[in-house]
């Protein structure tokens, strides 16, 4: 039996997820091992421990090491593996804040002033260069000419200084580093690695395999990312002038001005390209190689990513070339924003350096900024098309520890116990560890190398160029566009590539011949048959003359479109690029041009990737679309096999006698599949009969109907979020939303706000050390809500740190002694007395000091009431108008906009067939039973659903979470059947009043929206289930 048969049921810890385990809150042992034991539960295989907002151990302190080796030695006896993250939030590199006490090693760029003349100052310190010039259309430069201090000019002056990065609480009130500068990164190393080098011992290497380096940059490029908008700043460091001059032969500084505008005119200019290739190379060579190297040495994995990759565009405002950083990273990786990133490109990259630097883990941060109301379905979506395209180490964002203050708004949601759905949830890393099994068997079947036109950005960019890490400007849109544009012809083509990096071609890249003595072009360790370019307005002439070489020996060079017009950022001379062959940037002429399918599909819709793994092939088939596709496929001659990722099923199938296969996709659904032999066996039955998946006839099936009871595996929820406060008996203020009130609070106090980029908890305790305690200001928070009937089951009030308040409902104080815990720990429940509730206007007021560390939080009123939301003036827009966001994903159940009121009412005898958000459980959000009946005598049938608004659906111990939301269940022996709609926290946690409603992401922002983007109402989504199951009875 094949090793890859023995483990495909169910993969090791190696091939499963680990997630972000977000260190938030103050950490315990007791704590921190349940939580293991829960991640162990959903179907991970790990997880990194990762300091965020909200954490108050110190971090690298005693305690941190501790626990740090308490969860590692858990991890260990349980078969997880343990994996460190090397800051205290991000980006890496300043050891929370301590690498950046030093001034000389904090970030600086190089800030332009642009003047109506003047005279150049004399004696500052900062000043790099200045100019005088004449600009046209804001970006055309002439007449440039370098002054000296004291120097004047009737013309532009240009004046640029060194400045230091603003301070900035995110980094603890210093700065980020200076990622350019090798004397930072190894005090950085000091600070940090070497700490947990002495701290955890033998345990690097073992049961901590290894460690995450997140999101380190070398500074914006001219965009307003980061920089408060300043557009006219380039990154910047002290060796930069001597470093450009040793490694180009030419002095920077007179050609400054060139890297800001075009030199007349010009949109290329050589020394641009040259200034970017300098920050990459000292990026790599300061940052990245020492942290590789200590890692190497000290038997740890390095793994990780870089800042922003979505685009060229974004790779060259933040780094360079994405793909030169993988190289110096033992598992490299990617960061894949929100639920709706389609940048497949993305992978296609990190694919490509990790085949060409031999690189077999590769990993990807996904699902971050998502949102609460993701469903299961939609992870499937957003990991698919990485999976299909080499990820297999999955590291989900997030799973908090806590909840408490403002670690509820850390780019939720929390793939975690918060989320109703976590004991679902273990089927879909199930299904992701078999995929990346089978993916990394053999070596890819791929023959074509396409040219990465990243360098054609670089020397182009200028003030205005880019737009928050998108292209602006129109040569570089035209650039993006068609490096896109080739992505979907090839992967619709079904032509397997690699991007090569010029910078790998120089020196990875050589012309081999194969045992046929057919010409190979190497990278690294891949090889090619072919290279294409397309889309490049410079190459270099290392690249120029390999690609001769190449074609010379036999191999095949195509451009696709335009030929280069610059070798190395210079116009080219007559006859530069007379070789290789030529074709229109048009998709039919150029896939026929290359004709190099590694197997055959009829859909453009249907991505393909292939392995050989000795004499086997294994082929995984996406439906990339959310539409049903039936299609003919032909893999290479042999036995087929089909590997079920989601059930771990292996099924033989039959070809027609022509080889193909007809196969069925539902939207976004998977086919993988083996092929193992030379010849078709003698299966019994008519090859192709049936297609795989195919919707075969049925009898006909019997709705439901309506639904005959229901029930709640949760108290119903009033969220208490609208308040008014005064602070030391002064007035009341207006109504308004519970974290608007605690920045007022904070602004008549004088306190910053609190907030995704505060001042870490466990770093404030430090400067507090020698402060004496606070006693804080007293205050006052005052709720309502309405009661068209007072309930008569026991009542709850779920909220954060009850011992620091008093409340009274109605003038009855509440004994503050909790009893228990309502969704995170953090939310302690209180008893209500009945009593307190009256019917009419309901007010509730809290009591407390505000202290530097207290924030306002909502309240969570809980019982067995129901709740409708009402409008009492307020002007709520049009709900079709606030929908959804450009780019975010429509949802099944639609979407609610309700008043701002919350009037309890009784629960409803039964629910409706629709959104359960109007009958009376708007922000409810556990799971939902509806019983329903069964036609007469029905025993075992195949239960379908239309589709539902919540994460996944429970039917007789199945669970349903992708289409096409099936599964055949045996009825209760009363002739019901239990559906169960497992619900996600959206409607409790929001954003609740956040326009559009749904957006593209979510972030701590999101909770903070003012002006169009804030509504007093409450936005919400279509829970619960929308249309009759299907009986058709088994025959």
């Amino acid at each position: 039996m094949r090793q890859i048969d023995k483990e495909f049921k169910n993969p090791g810890a190696e091939h499963r997820a680990k997630p972000f385990w977000s260190w938030n809150g103050e950490l315990t042992t007791e704590e921190l091992m349940r939580q293991i034991d829960v991640l162990e539960d959903m179907g991970f295989g790990g997880f990194f421990m990762h300091s965020r907002t909200g954490l108050q151990t110190e971090y690298l302190g005693e305690d941190w090491f501790r626990l740090t080796n308490e969860c590692a030695d858990e991890a260990k006896k349980r078969g997880l593996e343990a994996w460190l993250y090397d800051e205290d939030r991000w980006p890496s590199g300043i050891a929370g804040g301590r690498v950046t006490k030093n001034p000389a090693y904090r970030m600086r760029s190089l800030r332009m002033q642009v003047l109506q003349g003047g005279s150049v100052p004399a004696g500052e310190e900062n000043l790099v260069a200045a100019f005088a010039c004449r600009l046209e259309n804001e970006v055309d430069l002439y007449d440039c000419e370098q002054l000296k201090p004291g120097d004047k000019t009737d013309k532009t002056l240009l004046l640029m200084r060194s400045v230091e990065m603003e301070k900035d609480p995110n980094y603890n009130g210093y700065t980020y580093v200076d990622t350019m500068n090798p004397e930072a990164t190894q005090y950085y190393i000091e600070l940090t690695h070497e700490q947990y080098k002495e701290k955890c011992g033998k345990r690097l290497g073992d049961s901590i395999l290894g460690i995450f380096t997140d999101e380190p940059h070398r500074g914006t490029l001219m965009d307003a990312f980061g920089t408060g908008g300043d557009l006219a700043r380039i990154p910047w460091s002290a060796r930069i002038p001597e470093e450009f001059k040793k490694r180009f032969g030419y002095d920077l500084i007179p050609h400054l001005a060139e890297i800001y505008y075009k030199p007349e005119g010009r949109s290329v200019a050589q020394v641009k390209q040259h200034f970017v290739e300098l920050c990459e190379q000292l990026f790599l060579e300061s940052f990245m190689e020492p942290l590789n190297k200590w890692c190497n040495e000290n038997n740890m994995i390095f793994t990780g990513h870089v800042l922003h990759e979505d685009c060229l565009t974004a790779q060259t405002v933040m780094n360079g070339s994405m793909m030169r950083n993988y190289e110096h990273m033992t598992y490299p990786g990617i960061d894949i924003l929100s639920g709706y990133n389609k940048c497949y490109w993305v992978a296609k990259q990190i694919e490509s350096a990790a085949r060409q630097t031999g690189k077999k883990v590769l990993l990807s941060e996904l699902y971050g900024c998502s949102g609460w109301q993701m469903r299961l379905e939609d992870y499937k979506f957003a990991g698919d098309w990485q999976a299909l395209f080499g990820i297999n180490l999955r590291c989900p964002h997030l799973s908090w520890y806590t909840m408490e203050g403002e670690a509820k708004r850390d780019y939720p949601a929390s793939i975690f116990f918060q989320s109703p759905w976590y004991k679902e949830y273990k089927s879909l890393e199930d299904y992701y560890a078999r995929i990346g099994l089978v993916m990394k068997q053999g070596d890819p079947v791929c023959d074509l190398l396409v040219l990465n036109p990243i360098e054609s950005v670089w020397c182009q960019v200028h003030i205005g160029w880019a737009e928050n890490l998108g292209p602006k400007a129109p040569e570089i849109k035209k650039l993006e566009d068609q490096y896109t544009q080739l992505f979907y012809w090839l992967c619709e083509g079904h032509v397997d590539f690699d991007y090569g990096d010029e910078d790998f071609l120089k020196r990875m890249g050589a012309v081999e011949k194969d045992a046929n003595g057919a010409p190979l072009l190497r990278v690294g360790q891949s090889v090619y048959k072919t290279v294409l370019v397309s889309g490049a307005v410079t190459m270099r002439s290392e690249t120029l003359k390999l690609l001769k070489a190449f074609e010379n020996a036999g191999g095949r060079v195509i451009f696709a479109g335009e030929k280069p017009a610059y070798l190395d950022a210079l116009p080219v001379e007559a006859g530069t690029y007379d070789f290789g062959s030529s074709v229109a940037f048009e998709r039919e002429p150029l896939l026929a041009k290359l004709d190099m399918a590694a197997a055959r599909c009829d859909s453009d819709k249907i991505y393909l990737q292939m392995r050989k793994d000795g004499d086997e092939y294994y082929a995984m088939f996406l439906n990339m679309v959310e539409e049903p596709v039936e299609t003919v496929i032909n893999l290479p001659e042999g036995i087929v096999t089909e590997l079920c990722c989601r059930t771990g099923k292996q099924t033989p199938v039959c070809r027609n006698a022509d080889g193909t296969m007809k196969v069925f996709f539902q939207p976004g659904q998977e086919h993988l599949f083996r092929v193992s032999a030379k010849t078709c066996p003698d299966c019994g039955c008519k090859c192709g009969e049936e297609s795989v998946e195919t919707e075969k006839q049925q009898a006909q099936g019997v709705s439901l109907g309506d639904p005959i009871a229901y029930e709640l595996d949760e108290d119903n929820v009033c969220v208490l979020d609208m308040v008014q406060y005064r602070v030391e008996n002064g007035g009341w203020s207006d109504e308004m939303e519970i974290l608007q009130a605690d920045r007022r609070i904070r602004d008549i106090l004088g306190l910053p706000y609190r907030g995704g980029s505060m001042l870490q908890p466990w770093y404030a305790k430090l400067l507090m050390r020698e402060k004496p305690k606070e006693e804080g200001t007293a205050f006052e928070l005052r709720f309502a809500f309405e009661a068209e009937t007072v309930p008569s089951s026991p009542l709850c009030l779920a909220l954060e740190h009850p011992e620091r308040y008093s409340i009274a409902f109605n003038g009855v104080e509440l004994d503050m002694t909790p009893d228990g815990w309502w969704v995170d720990p953090c939310f302690q429940k209180v008893h209500v007395p009945n009593n307190a509730i009256v019917t009419g206007k309901n007010t509730v007021v809290l009591k407390g000091r505000y202290c530097s560390d207290s924030g306002l939080e909502a309240m969570y009123l809980l019982g067995r009431f129901g709740v409708r939301l009402e409008t009492r003036g307020e002007s709520l827009p049009a709900v079709e108008k606030v929908s959804y966001a450009p780019g975010a994903r429509h949802l099944y159940g639609g979407v609610h906009l309700l008043g701002g009121t919350s009037v309890l009412t009784e629960l409803p005898k039964v629910l409706k067939l629709g959104s359960i958000v109007e009958q009376g459980l708007p922000c409810y959000s556990g799971k939902v039973t509806y019983k329903f009946r069964v036609p007469e005598g029905a025993g075992e049938g195949e239960i379908s659903l239309e589709g539902f608004g919540g994460a996944c659906v429970n039917v007789a111990g199945q669970t349903i979470s992708f289409m096409p939301y099936k599964a055949c269940v045996k009825a209760n022996e009363d002739g019901t059947l239990d559906v169960q709609v497992v619900l996600t926290r959206r409607n409790t946690f929001g954003p609740l009043h956040e326009l559009p409603i749904v957006a593209f992401a979510y972030g701590p922002d999101s909770f903070m929206t003012t002006g169009d983007h804030f509504t007093r109402g409450y936005g919400l989504i279509g829970n619960g289930l929308h249309a009759a199951p299907v009986w058709t009875a088994c025959k």
